[in-house]
């Protein structure tokens, strides 16, 4: 059984606010206005101030005003347990602006923009950036609500001070303020900020200058506008070359995107190969240098520079898995497997190699070697993932017990880890033709998952094979009511309806939407195909057949085909489709089904084989 216990840990159970806890509260309460008398130091640590200054008392004793603000905090805190923002909010502005602490405001600016209020969180980030003027996350999150109210003449002044203050990562700070607008009319108004601050005389020719032209490269580039983008890239390449300005690596990998992204590959991959000249051990230049290569299909070159990066000791371990990755994915697996291996005892990065060798043995069909690397993943965002993967390669190779062995160990975090793991041990059941043991187990993940499509279908799926049909319609029309544009289930019910339920007047609805909405699904054209033979309509399945045959050489498609086929008299050409699918799938049910049914179209083909 999975185990449920890191689950639970992280769920989020509804808080129950009985009689009892609210006793426990007031009583909480009380004691805390009682210690209060003990000093301002006490007052100061629970209310989470970390200076005298915050509030700047006349005398020793707790003034009656800062009682009512501590109250008013640990009033609202109260509110959030019991899931009333509205009113924790309101005590968190008012406290910030009775106080004008930063750290109170910082909290109240949050809050609002949790729970979706902008206009309350502008007063509360002003306070936050005027009281902690040094504070660069104040002052974008002030600035980023000033351009999303459109208020280009505040947003200026801050953007101003935001450029005095950050002078190391500017541009990435601005970057990360574009992003997180997600609002087209503030993202333009930003531009125009910016490029109004570029031109201005004031930062000619400093780093300040470099930045917002580096800023406004990248907008540029990630709206792909290469020509806008270039003009920015080209000030700043040559601010470099005419000052002492050091640009940062990125800034030469801006610059040759938006070269490549002009369509001048060989610009770009000579621009890159002029900085690597100039500072040799930049590997991060030689790495997208690589990959410019790549895609420029200057595939000999690429081996030749890979070849000469593999003779470097010095790679940190992060550069290391880069190269890998693009060696991987360029399908160069002796050379990705060479960069892997040098990682496999690293303690960060150890664990993603190791999956990714699992990959490259799985690709280059080792079943056996990639089941070993794959057990081998631990710390790592991919455990999960090799982990079924594994159970998947297991079960292929009829060891569908060891798979669900290595399932059952799996200690799921969140209800999406739980339901990946469930629907692979449902897809090895019903492999395994363990029908019941599958649909048993999606019953038990739905009082987990209420109303979750994809269990819903997979249980449907096994209800199929159980012949328990009226519990599969019941389960596919469940799903359309969340989800009535859902082809995959409109297939499934339509080909239920004709083949089990024997309703084919039922199903037409719903495999012709499904094929609307999916006109290119050989699964959905197979049904259609299907349902028109059912109906004793041979010319128009065999139509829908040979498309869905055309587009996939599915088992049961061959099968269908191979039946309308025969229907028409056109044996040879049933016998010709049932011999080669036979080939690749001898065990396929479908094929076995049609076999036995046709003996004299499939006897001398079984001869053969």
């Amino acid at each position: 059984m999975i185990k449920l216990k890191a689950l639970i840990q992280t769920r989020k159970w509804p808080i129950k606010w009985s009689t009892r806890m609210q006793v426990l509260t007031f009583v909480i309460l009380t004691m805390l206005f009682m210690l209060l008398f003990l000093g301002k130091q006490l007052y100061y640590t629970l209310a989470g101030y970390h200076s005298i200054q915050s509030i700047n008392p006349i005398s020793e004793k707790i003034t009656s005003e800062n009682q009512k603000n501590l109250a008013l905090l640990l009033s609202a805190e109260i509110e959030l347990n019991r899931d009333n923002p509205e009113h924790a909010l309101a005590n968190y502005i008012g406290v910030a602006k009775n106080t004008q602490d930063p750290k109170i405001a910082e909290r109240a600016t949050k809050l609002a923009l949790s729970y979706g209020s902008k206009a309350q969180a502008i007063d509360t980030a002003r306070i936050w950036a005027t009281q902690a003027p040094e504070n660069i996350e104040a002052t974008l999150t002030l600035t980023g609500l000033l351009l999303l109210k459109l208020d280009s003449t505040e947003t200026l002044s801050y953007l101003k001070k935001l450029i005095s203050t950050e002078k190391m990562d500017l541009d990435k700070s601005l970057l990360s303020l574009y992003r997180q607008l997600n609002d087209e009319p503030a993202q333009k108004l930003f531009q125009t900020l910016l490029t109004e601050l570029s031109l201005d005389p004031i930062y000619a020719h400093k780093a300040e200058s470099l930045a917002l032209h580096l800023t406004l490269a990248e907008l540029y580039l990630i709206e792909n506008q290469a020509e806008l983008g270039y003009e920015h890239s080209r000030v700043f390449a040559d601010l470099a070359t005419r000052t002492d300005i050091i640009l940062p690596p990125r800034a030469h990998i801006v610059h040759a995107q938006l070269l490549f992204l002009k369509k001048q590959n060989q610009a770009a991959i000579r621009y890159l190969e002029n900085q690597i000249k100039h500072d040799p051990s930049e590997m991060i230049l030689r790495i997208y240098l690589l990959d410019l290569l790549i895609e420029s299909q200057q595939l000999d070159q690429a081996k030749i520079l890979l070849t000469n990066i593999a003779k470097l000791k010095n790679l940190s371990s992060l550069e290391t898995l880069q190269i890998a990755k693009i060696a991987l994915e360029t399908e160069w697996f002796k050379e990705a497997k060479t960069f892997f291996l040098r990682l496999k005892e690293d303690e960060k990065e150890g664990s993603n190699a190791k999956y990714f060798m699992a990959r490259i043995e799985d690709m280059e069909n080792n079943p056996h070697a990639a089941i070993d690397w794959y057990k081998q993943v631990q710390n790592s965002p991919y455990y999960l993932n090799a982990h079924l993967r594994a159970a998947i390669l297991l079960s292929r190779q009829d060891k569908t017990q060891e798979a669900l062995q290595l399932l059952d160990e799996l200690e799921p975090e969140t209800l999406e880890e739980y339901k990946k793991i469930i629907l692979t041990q449902s897809q090895l059941f019903l492999d395994a033709r363990q029908y019941q043991a599958g649909y048993e187990l999606l019953t038990k993940a739905l009082i987990d998952l209420p109303e979750d499509e994809e269990i819903l279908y997979a249980r449907g799926m096994q209800a199929i094979q159980l012949k328990k049909y009226t519990q599969a319609e019941n389960d596919f029309k469940e799903i359309l009511k969340f989800e009535p544009n859902h082809p995959e289930t409109l297939n499934a019910l339509g080909y239920l309806l004709v083949e089990n339920l024997k309703k084919p007047d039922d199903a037409y609805p719903y495999l012709i939407k499904a094929i609307q909405l999916d006109p290119n699904n050989p699964a959905i054209m197979d049904s259609l195909g299907w349902f028109y033979y059912k109906k004793d309509n041979k010319i128009e399945a065999l139509k829908w057949l040979k498309q869905a045959f055309s587009l996939s050489n599915d088992a049961d498609i061959a099968a269908h085909l191979s039946e309308v086929l025969y229907a028409l008299d056109q044996s040879d050409s049933a016998q010709q489709v049932v011999y080669d699918a036979l080939s690749r799938f001898p065990n396929a049910p479908s094929l076995i089904q049609v076999q036995q049914k046709f003996k004299a179209v499939t006897k001398p083909l079984i001869d053969k084989r």
